[in-house]
């Protein structure tokens, strides 16, 4: 399987970086439900070392966290100015229509729980929206790390296909 090594790649990003016309707002949206430690590091990981510099981290989170989540992400290095925090609700979907609502982005990006993003991933979509202006969904290929840090469940997906958006998340 192939990977990057983002210490050895980065320059390589930083100067696709260069090549962007324009900087859309990507903001990523996370339920935060509670101040679980490995769910925070991998959150923080994720936004803080991203090339791309144009972003906003948006959080659904009970009302009673916000403080602290804050805190504990900005010593785990994520700026305060790009975070907001809504008060979570009890379902999904109730919760992305909030995250919605205020944010700011031209771009949204559902970050699951656990998730970790490449720190070209950001990136890579601000580049795609570049070659494909008209495009309104782009999807990318994933895979899970499980508590241990083992790779699994690999996603790898097809060039567009409607029927793969119709049929998988």
């Amino acid at each position: 399987v192939f990977d990057e090594r983002p210490d050895v790649d980065r320059s390589r990003h930083e100067e696709r970086l260069a090549t962007l016309q324009r900087r859309p707002l990507i903001s990523i949206l996370a339920e935060v439900p509670s101040p679980d430690p490995l769910a925070l590091d991998r959150l923080a990981l994720s936004v803080r070392e991203q090339i791309y510099p144009s972003w906003e981290l948006v959080v659904a989170a009970p009302a009673q966290l916000h403080v602290s989540l804050k805190e504990e992400l900005g010593s785990r290095g994520v700026d305060p100015a790009k975070l907001q925090a809504v008060e979570a609700r009890p379902n999904t979907a109730e919760n992305l229509n909030r995250l919605l609502a205020i944010s700011k982005g031209d771009y949204v990006l559902p970050l699951s729980g656990k998730a970790l993003m490449r720190s070209h991933a950001l990136l890579d979509l601000a580049l795609t929206t570049q070659r494909m202006p008209s495009a309104e969904i782009i999807y990318c290929d994933e895979d899970r790390i499980g508590d241990q840090g083992n790779r699994d469940n690999w996603a790898f997906r097809p060039a567009w296909s409607p029927h793969v958006l119709q049929g998988w998340n």
